[in-house]
């Protein structure tokens, strides 16, 4: 791997194994909505519904704008995703 500026892309939770690699390790957005249906299915956390269901919003838009956003939209969903965070 060249490890420049590498991201890998794990199908499976980067905790579970440790290892020093020089590069940032990164989730799918699949995965991501795996692991918050989890947290509020089974934990009953509303917090991960609502972002589950703004990350769904949000492929639909860019979807709908040709795959890349406009920068005053990007930034609105920012705005959005970062209060969801809290």
């Amino acid at each position: 791997m060249n490890t420049a500026n590498a991201t890998q892309l794990n199908s499976l939770r980067v905790s579970l194994v440790q290892r020093s690699y020089a590069c940032t390790h990164a989730l799918c957005n699949a995965h991501h909505l795996r692991e918050l249906t989890y947290a509020h299915e089974e934990d009953g956390q509303r917090w991960a519904r609502n972002m589950h269901k703004l990350l769904l919003e949000l492929h639909d838009a860019v979807e709908l704008a040709g795959g890349a956003l406009p920068e005053g939209q990007a930034k609105r969903w920012r705005i959005h995703y970062r209060k969801l965070l809290g």
